[in-house]
Protein backbone atom coordinates (compact mmCIF):
# COMPACT_ATOMS: atom_id res chain seq x y z
CA UNK A 1 0.00 0.00 0.00
CA UNK A 2 1.19 3.66 -1.00
CA UNK A 3 -0.29 6.58 1.30
CA UNK A 4 0.23 10.26 0.61
CA UNK A 5 0.21 12.39 4.25
CA UNK A 6 -0.41 15.90 4.00
CA UNK A 7 0.55 18.02 7.10
CA UNK A 8 1.79 21.27 8.16
CA UNK A 9 5.41 20.56 9.58
CA UNK A 10 7.70 17.80 9.75
CA UNK A 11 10.35 18.78 12.30
CA UNK A 12 10.87 16.45 15.33
CA UNK A 13 12.32 19.63 17.20
CA UNK A 14 9.32 21.81 17.21
CA UNK A 15 7.78 22.39 20.42
CA UNK A 16 4.33 23.10 18.69
CA UNK A 17 4.25 20.90 15.25
CA UNK A 18 6.96 18.13 16.64
CA UNK A 19 4.16 15.49 17.11
CA UNK A 20 3.52 15.28 13.35
CA UNK A 21 7.01 13.59 13.06
CA UNK A 22 5.80 10.93 15.35
CA UNK A 23 3.03 10.81 13.39
CA UNK A 24 4.70 10.25 10.06
CA UNK A 25 6.92 7.35 11.68
CA UNK A 26 4.79 5.78 13.15
CA UNK A 27 2.54 5.37 9.40
CA UNK A 28 5.66 4.48 7.79
CA UNK A 29 6.63 1.99 10.32
CA UNK A 30 3.12 -0.11 9.91
CA UNK A 31 3.19 0.04 6.47
CA UNK A 32 6.89 -0.81 5.82
CA UNK A 33 5.65 -4.06 7.73
CA UNK A 34 3.82 -4.42 4.57
CA UNK A 35 6.16 -3.47 2.44
CA UNK A 36 4.30 -0.24 1.85
CA UNK A 37 5.03 3.32 1.68
CA UNK A 38 5.15 6.52 2.79
CA UNK A 39 4.54 9.92 0.98
CA UNK A 40 4.23 13.50 2.92
CA UNK A 41 3.64 16.98 1.30
CA UNK A 42 3.86 19.43 4.17
CA UNK A 43 4.24 23.18 3.99
CA UNK A 44 7.99 23.16 5.85
CA UNK A 45 10.38 20.67 7.19
CA UNK A 46 12.98 20.90 9.73
CA UNK A 47 14.95 17.45 11.56
CA UNK A 48 13.70 14.41 10.06
CA UNK A 49 16.64 12.41 10.90
CA UNK A 50 15.41 9.24 12.54
CA UNK A 51 12.66 8.52 10.01
CA UNK A 52 11.88 5.06 7.92
CA UNK A 53 13.72 4.67 4.54
CA UNK A 54 10.15 3.90 2.92
CA UNK A 55 8.87 7.83 4.34
CA UNK A 56 9.82 10.55 1.46
CA UNK A 57 9.46 13.83 2.43
CA UNK A 58 8.21 16.86 0.25
CA UNK A 59 8.31 20.39 1.14
CA UNK A 60 6.76 23.41 0.05
CA UNK A 61 9.70 25.14 0.73
CA UNK A 62 8.47 27.59 3.82
CA UNK A 63 11.70 26.57 5.12
CA UNK A 64 13.52 28.04 2.49
CA UNK A 65 11.08 31.12 1.97
CA UNK A 66 8.79 30.18 -0.52
CA UNK A 67 6.13 32.52 -0.52
CA UNK A 68 2.55 31.70 -0.60
CA UNK A 69 2.09 31.82 -4.42
CA UNK A 70 5.07 29.56 -4.89
CA UNK A 71 3.73 26.89 -1.99
CA UNK A 72 0.73 27.02 -3.79
CA UNK A 73 2.68 25.87 -7.34
CA UNK A 74 4.60 24.03 -5.52
CA UNK A 75 1.36 21.98 -4.10
CA UNK A 76 0.20 21.83 -7.36
CA UNK A 77 2.71 19.97 -8.89
CA UNK A 78 3.44 17.56 -5.93
CA UNK A 79 -0.60 16.47 -6.21
CA UNK A 80 -0.13 15.80 -9.84
CA UNK A 81 2.64 13.82 -9.14
CA UNK A 82 1.75 11.84 -6.00
CA UNK A 83 -1.77 11.51 -5.96
CA UNK A 84 -2.20 9.10 -9.09
CA UNK A 85 0.32 6.95 -7.04
CA UNK A 86 -1.01 6.62 -4.07
CA UNK A 87 -3.48 4.48 -2.91
CA UNK A 88 -5.44 6.80 -0.33
CA UNK A 89 -4.82 10.00 1.01
CA UNK A 90 -4.48 10.58 4.96
CA UNK A 91 -5.13 14.81 5.63
CA UNK A 92 -3.10 15.69 9.37
CA UNK A 93 -5.03 18.36 11.33
CA UNK A 94 -6.15 20.99 9.14
CA UNK A 95 -9.19 21.14 7.22
CA UNK A 96 -7.59 23.15 4.64
CA UNK A 97 -5.44 19.99 3.57
CA UNK A 98 -8.37 17.92 2.24
CA UNK A 99 -9.61 21.31 1.00
CA UNK A 100 -7.26 21.69 -1.14
CA UNK A 101 -6.75 17.95 -2.24
CA UNK A 102 -9.83 16.90 -2.63
CA UNK A 103 -10.02 18.17 -6.00
CA UNK A 104 -7.42 15.72 -7.06
CA UNK A 105 -8.61 13.19 -5.07
CA UNK A 106 -11.65 13.24 -7.12
CA UNK A 107 -10.12 13.67 -10.29
CA UNK A 108 -7.79 10.56 -9.53
CA UNK A 109 -10.38 8.76 -7.82
CA UNK A 110 -8.35 8.22 -4.97
CA UNK A 111 -10.09 8.12 -1.18
CA UNK A 112 -9.27 10.90 1.38
CA UNK A 113 -9.38 10.67 5.87
CA UNK A 114 -9.39 13.61 7.47
CA UNK A 115 -7.92 13.58 11.44
CA UNK A 116 -8.91 16.82 12.96
CA UNK A 117 -9.67 17.77 16.23
CA UNK A 118 -11.72 21.32 17.52
CA UNK A 119 -13.69 21.61 19.88
CA UNK A 120 -16.49 24.03 17.95
CA UNK A 121 -17.66 23.47 14.98
CA UNK A 122 -17.28 25.63 12.38
CA UNK A 123 -17.02 25.84 8.28
CA UNK A 124 -14.23 24.38 7.66
CA UNK A 125 -14.63 21.33 9.44
CA UNK A 126 -17.92 21.06 7.56
CA UNK A 127 -16.92 21.69 4.37
CA UNK A 128 -13.65 19.15 5.22
CA UNK A 129 -16.30 16.26 6.65
CA UNK A 130 -18.46 16.75 3.15
CA UNK A 131 -15.22 16.25 1.04
CA UNK A 132 -13.20 13.27 3.07
CA UNK A 133 -14.33 9.72 3.19
CA UNK A 134 -13.81 9.63 6.62
CA UNK A 135 -12.85 11.75 9.47
CA UNK A 136 -10.80 10.27 12.55
CA UNK A 137 -10.48 12.13 15.97
CA UNK A 138 -9.89 11.16 19.83
CA UNK A 139 -13.45 11.93 21.09
CA UNK A 140 -17.03 13.62 20.46
CA UNK A 141 -15.58 16.88 22.46
CA UNK A 142 -12.57 16.91 20.02
CA UNK A 143 -15.27 16.78 16.93
CA UNK A 144 -18.49 18.07 18.34
CA UNK A 145 -20.24 17.90 14.48
CA UNK A 146 -22.68 15.06 13.66
CA UNK A 147 -21.78 12.44 11.07
CA UNK A 148 -21.67 9.01 10.03
CA UNK A 149 -18.35 9.74 8.65
CA UNK A 150 -16.80 10.01 12.39
CA UNK A 151 -14.55 7.71 13.67
CA UNK A 152 -13.66 8.56 16.97
CA UNK A 153 -10.29 6.50 18.36
CA UNK A 154 -8.92 8.32 21.26
CA UNK A 155 -6.16 10.40 21.15
CA UNK A 156 -2.61 9.83 19.73
CA UNK A 157 0.28 9.66 22.18
CA UNK A 158 3.22 7.53 20.89
CA UNK A 159 3.69 5.20 23.81
CA UNK A 160 7.01 4.23 22.56
CA UNK A 161 8.31 7.52 23.00
CA UNK A 162 6.35 9.21 25.97
CA UNK A 163 7.30 6.38 28.41
CA UNK A 164 8.97 6.34 31.85
CA UNK A 165 13.09 5.92 32.17
CA UNK A 166 12.49 3.67 35.56
CA UNK A 167 10.34 1.59 36.55
CA UNK A 168 7.60 4.10 38.76
CA UNK A 169 7.32 3.07 41.90
CA UNK A 170 10.49 0.84 42.13
CA UNK A 171 13.17 0.95 44.86
CA UNK A 172 15.98 2.95 42.52
CA UNK A 173 13.03 5.04 41.59
CA UNK A 174 11.52 5.48 44.97
CA UNK A 175 14.87 7.77 45.79
CA UNK A 176 15.77 9.04 42.28
CA UNK A 177 14.61 13.00 43.28
CA UNK A 178 15.38 14.42 47.04
CA UNK A 179 13.28 17.09 45.72
CA UNK A 180 10.45 16.68 44.92
CA UNK A 181 9.91 17.88 41.27
CA UNK A 182 6.35 19.70 40.45
CA UNK A 183 6.20 19.84 36.59
CA UNK A 184 3.33 22.23 34.18
CA UNK A 185 4.33 22.55 30.70
CA UNK A 186 2.03 24.40 28.52
CA UNK A 187 1.71 27.90 27.17
CA UNK A 188 2.15 30.82 29.70
CA UNK A 189 -0.76 33.37 29.52
CA UNK A 190 -3.21 34.83 31.29
CA UNK A 191 -6.10 32.58 31.00
CA UNK A 192 -3.92 29.32 32.13
CA UNK A 193 -4.30 30.35 36.13
CA UNK A 194 -0.70 29.94 36.72
CA UNK A 195 -1.22 32.29 40.23
CA UNK A 196 -3.54 29.28 41.24
CA UNK A 197 0.15 27.40 41.14
CA UNK A 198 2.14 30.17 42.76
CA UNK A 199 -0.61 30.47 45.91
CA UNK A 200 -0.16 26.41 46.30
CA UNK A 201 2.87 27.31 46.23
CA UNK A 202 2.64 29.51 49.07
CA UNK A 203 0.63 27.88 51.09
CA UNK A 204 2.61 24.78 50.89
CA UNK A 205 6.35 26.82 51.38
CA UNK A 206 5.64 29.52 53.66
CA UNK A 207 2.80 28.42 55.42
CA UNK A 208 3.22 24.82 56.11
CA UNK A 209 7.29 25.19 56.03
CA UNK A 210 7.55 21.94 53.16
CA UNK A 211 10.85 21.43 52.15
CA UNK A 212 12.22 20.42 49.05
CA UNK A 213 9.72 21.31 46.70
CA UNK A 214 10.79 22.87 42.89
CA UNK A 215 8.16 23.78 40.80
CA UNK A 216 8.96 23.88 37.10
CA UNK A 217 7.67 25.21 34.27
CA UNK A 218 8.20 24.49 30.53
CA UNK A 219 6.56 27.63 28.84
CA UNK A 220 5.40 26.87 25.40
CA UNK A 221 3.93 30.51 24.63
CA UNK A 222 4.95 32.89 22.18
CA UNK A 223 7.79 36.10 22.75
CA UNK A 224 4.52 38.46 22.86
CA UNK A 225 3.68 37.12 26.13
CA UNK A 226 6.89 37.86 27.92
CA UNK A 227 4.93 40.64 29.66
CA UNK A 228 2.55 38.57 31.50
CA UNK A 229 5.56 35.60 32.14
CA UNK A 230 7.56 38.78 33.93
CA UNK A 231 4.56 39.58 35.91
CA UNK A 232 4.42 35.63 37.15
CA UNK A 233 7.82 35.53 38.00
CA UNK A 234 7.63 39.29 39.74
CA UNK A 235 4.53 37.11 41.87
CA UNK A 236 6.80 34.60 42.57
CA UNK A 237 9.78 37.33 43.84
CA UNK A 238 7.34 38.66 46.21
CA UNK A 239 6.21 35.43 47.71
CA UNK A 240 10.00 34.67 48.46
CA UNK A 241 9.58 31.88 46.16
CA UNK A 242 12.53 32.44 43.67
CA UNK A 243 14.50 29.47 44.93
CA UNK A 244 11.58 27.78 44.19
CA UNK A 245 10.79 27.85 40.98
CA UNK A 246 11.76 27.50 37.58
CA UNK A 247 10.40 29.04 34.69
CA UNK A 248 12.33 27.80 31.15
CA UNK A 249 11.51 29.03 27.82
CA UNK A 250 10.24 27.25 25.05
CA UNK A 251 12.48 23.60 24.05
CA UNK A 252 11.96 20.82 21.38
CA UNK A 253 8.78 18.51 21.56
CA UNK A 254 11.80 15.91 21.48
CA UNK A 255 13.72 17.53 24.95
CA UNK A 256 10.12 17.53 26.63
CA UNK A 257 10.34 13.92 27.84
CA UNK A 258 13.44 13.80 29.77
CA UNK A 259 11.15 16.62 32.22
CA UNK A 260 8.24 14.21 32.22
CA UNK A 261 10.56 11.58 33.18
CA UNK A 262 12.16 13.22 35.56
CA UNK A 263 9.19 14.51 37.61
CA UNK A 264 7.68 13.47 40.34
CA UNK A 265 4.15 15.17 39.22
CA UNK A 266 3.16 16.88 36.43
CA UNK A 267 0.22 19.76 37.25
CA UNK A 268 -2.15 20.95 34.38
CA UNK A 269 -4.39 23.77 35.80
CA UNK A 270 -6.50 24.21 32.01
CA UNK A 271 -10.35 24.62 32.93
CA UNK A 272 -11.19 23.50 28.81
CA UNK A 273 -13.24 21.16 28.55
CA UNK A 274 -10.98 18.62 26.03
CA UNK A 275 -8.90 16.28 26.83
CA UNK A 276 -5.60 17.87 26.80
CA UNK A 277 -2.32 15.88 25.52
CA UNK A 278 0.40 17.21 27.64
CA UNK A 279 -1.57 15.65 30.89
CA UNK A 280 -1.62 12.31 28.75
CA UNK A 281 2.04 12.14 27.57
CA UNK A 282 2.82 12.94 31.43
CA UNK A 283 0.65 10.12 32.21
CA UNK A 284 2.77 7.96 29.89
CA UNK A 285 6.22 8.29 31.17
CA UNK A 286 5.31 7.73 34.42
CA UNK A 287 4.55 11.02 36.23
CA UNK A 288 1.30 11.35 38.57
CA UNK A 289 -0.63 14.22 37.35
CA UNK A 290 -2.97 16.30 38.64
CA UNK A 291 -5.37 18.74 36.95
CA UNK A 292 -8.56 21.00 37.37
CA UNK A 293 -9.96 19.94 33.85
CA UNK A 294 -12.89 18.51 34.25
CA UNK A 295 -13.30 16.51 31.25
CA UNK A 296 -10.77 14.47 32.79
CA UNK A 297 -13.21 12.91 35.22
CA UNK A 298 -13.78 10.21 32.66
CA UNK A 299 -10.09 8.86 33.07
CA UNK A 300 -8.58 10.20 36.69
CA UNK A 301 -9.77 9.51 40.06
CA UNK A 302 -11.17 12.29 42.29
CA UNK A 303 -7.85 12.31 44.23
CA UNK A 304 -5.89 13.90 41.13
CA UNK A 305 -8.22 16.26 39.91
CA UNK A 306 -8.68 19.59 41.71
CA UNK A 307 -11.10 22.26 41.80
CA UNK A 308 -10.61 25.29 38.91
CA UNK A 309 -9.21 28.45 40.91
CA UNK A 310 -8.60 26.41 44.24
CA UNK A 311 -4.96 26.53 45.52
CA UNK A 312 -5.56 25.11 49.02
CA UNK A 313 -7.35 22.32 47.58
CA UNK A 314 -4.11 21.62 45.34
CA UNK A 315 -2.12 22.10 47.89
CA UNK A 316 -3.99 19.47 49.61
CA UNK A 317 -3.73 17.25 46.86
CA UNK A 318 -0.09 17.87 45.97
CA UNK A 319 0.94 16.74 49.79
CA UNK A 320 -1.31 13.45 48.94
CA UNK A 321 0.92 12.58 46.24
CA UNK A 322 4.17 14.01 47.53
CA UNK A 323 3.40 11.49 51.03
CA UNK A 324 2.49 8.28 48.77
CA UNK A 325 4.11 5.46 49.20
CA UNK A 326 6.18 3.32 47.40
CA UNK A 327 3.57 0.55 46.32
CA UNK A 328 0.51 3.39 46.20
CA UNK A 329 2.86 5.54 43.61
CA UNK A 330 3.82 2.46 41.54
CA UNK A 331 0.08 1.17 41.22
CA UNK A 332 -1.02 5.07 40.65
CA UNK A 333 1.58 5.57 37.67
CA UNK A 334 1.07 1.91 36.57
CA UNK A 335 -2.39 2.32 36.20
CA UNK A 336 -1.92 5.71 34.84
CA UNK A 337 0.36 4.88 31.99
CA UNK A 338 -2.24 1.55 31.15
CA UNK A 339 -4.63 3.65 30.28
CA UNK A 340 -2.59 5.71 27.81
CA UNK A 341 -1.55 2.54 26.64
CA UNK A 342 -5.31 1.29 25.84
CA UNK A 343 -7.22 4.19 25.23
CA UNK A 344 -5.05 7.06 23.84
CA UNK A 345 -2.43 4.94 21.78
CA UNK A 346 -0.64 6.80 18.61
CA UNK A 347 -0.20 2.80 17.02
CA UNK A 348 -3.89 1.83 17.64
CA UNK A 349 -5.01 5.04 16.10
CA UNK A 350 -2.79 4.36 12.97
CA UNK A 351 -3.39 0.94 13.27
CA UNK A 352 -7.33 2.13 12.79
CA UNK A 353 -6.58 4.58 9.96
CA UNK A 354 -4.37 2.02 7.73
CA UNK A 355 -7.12 -0.69 8.43
CA UNK A 356 -10.04 1.34 7.14
CA UNK A 357 -7.72 2.00 3.55
CA UNK A 358 -7.61 -1.69 3.26
CA UNK A 359 -11.12 -2.34 4.12
CA UNK A 360 -12.48 0.26 1.48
Amino acid sequence: MKLLVITRKIDRDDPQAGFAYGWVKKIAENLRAENGELSVICLEKGDITALPENLEIFSLGKEKGAGRLLRYFNFIKLALKLVPKCDGIFCHMNPEYTIAIAPFAKIFHKRIVSWYTHTKINPKMKKMTALANAVFSATEKTFPLKSAKVILTGNSIDVDFFKPTLNPGSVEDSGRNLIFKILNIGKVLPNKNYETLIDAADILINQQKNENLKFIIVNGASAENNNYVGNIKNIIDERKLKNNFEIIDKISNFETIKYYQDADLFVNLSTAESINKTILEAMACGAIVLTSNQSFKQILSNDLIFNVNDPADLAAKITAVKNMTVEKRRETTDKLREEIIKNHNLENVVKKIISWFKNK
